[in-house]
């Protein structure tokens, strides 16, 4: 590993004395760059300034370039709720909005919040895939919101859902926050269509959580509806200067992508492992689902809490009271939580 690069190699999984299982957050951290890119604009910029013109079109076009697409094709947001507002302010009079249970709880608060009418499509329970029989009524001219891969349930989008969903829903967002851990997205197969927008998010995979740029790419016509509720001053000059030193550092960043996907499938068969779980759910993401087959999975979280592991308990009823969420964390956490399962095991004997 390059020396200038060593801090990636110290995990940000262990905070407080707790191993955080509960987390999106990439556990290795951001690129060592960033913490002085953010001083430099900071002590250039007034806290009003919301960043210069020249940064924020060096991001735009960073971002074009990462996402194999143009510039006019790119808009910025200050972190992914941001940019599902303004996806909901802009169509909140045109249809309906589509989500895809289980999922992100985010949607549904979010659609709440600016009382937008919401049709809820549910999963197909085993593989989470969507039930393409079940189209709801009224589907026709809505803008779909589908994540891929889905959280919490780890599975990517199927490329001929996407294909439906692109010629029954008016506009789809296919929210990708998740997707760098996969090794692939729909970019290809989005831009056959010209109803489709990716979105995705620093905070993630590049472990950019303080400064939560979000993007999104897709058809201009598109991205310029979106850009009239995300003007370039909604995002902070700390942030843009975050991102414009990760996407000049991509390879030690993504190299700590790479790594925890090989601890994934450490991860997944430590829990298979477990006879207090069934078979983990196959997963693209940063994290994987397990269904508790002894107890419930609010008791399991209880008991991995007091042994210092956090999880997250997912809180959407089409899941039940059996299943929890680990995030995919460095070996030692591994370890730690199999060692923490297997003790629990023995103690509910």
């Amino acid at each position: 590993m390059n020396r200038g690069h060593a801090h990636l190699a110290t995990p940000l999984a262990r905070q407080g004395g707790l191993i955080r299982l509960d987390r999106l957050t990439n556990p290795f951290g951001p690129s060592p760059l960033v913490a002085r890119s953010v001083t430099a604009a900071l002590d250039a910029t007034t806290p009003s300034d919301g960043g210069s013109d020249d940064l924020f079109a060096q991001v735009i076009s960073a971002v074009a370039s990462h996402a194999g697409t143009s510039p006019d094709r790119v808009v910025l947001a200050n972190g992914t709720d941001a940019l599902i507002d303004a996806l909901l302010l802009w169509r909140r009079d045109l249809g309906p909005f589509v989500t895809f249970s289980p999922t992100d709880a985010a949607f549904a608060a979010r659609a709440r919040q600016h009382r937008v009418e919401r049709l809820e499509w549910p999963r197909v329970p085993g593989n989470f895939g969507i039930d393409l029989a079940r189209e709801p009524a009224g589907s026709r001219g809505s803008t779909a919101l589908v994540m891929s891969p889905n959280d919490p349930t780890g599975n990517p989008l199927d490329p001929t859902h996407l294909v439906r969903l692109a010629r029954t829903c008016e506009l789809v967002l296919i929210d990708e926050r998740h997707a760098a851990y996969a090794g692939r997205n729909a970019a290809a197969l989005a831009s056959e269509f010209d109803n489709v927008v990716l979105l995705s998010t620093l905070s993630t995979w590049a472990g950019l959580d303080a400064f939560p740029l979000a993007y999104a790419t897709g058809p201009a016509r598109i991205i310029a509806g979106l850009r009239m509720f995300c003007p370039p001053t909604g995002v902070a000059a700390s942030t843009l200067a975050a991102a414009a030193a990760t996407f000049g550092d991509l390879p030690a960043v993504l190299g700590s992508v790479r790594r925890l996907r090989l601890e994934r499938a450490r991860l997944w068969r430590t829990l298979r492992k477990s006879n207090l779980l069934s078979l983990p759910y196959p997963s693209s993401a940063n994290f994987i689902l397990a269904r508790v087959e002894r107890g419930t999975a609010a008791e399991i979280a209880a008991a991995l809490r007091e042994r210092g592991i956090l999880v997250h308990v997912p809180s959407d009823p089409s899941l039940g009271r059996d299943h929890f969420r680990i995030t995919v964390g460095p070996p030692e956490s591994t370890v730690a939580l199999g060692a923490a399962l297997a003790e629990i095991a023995g103690q509910t004997a």
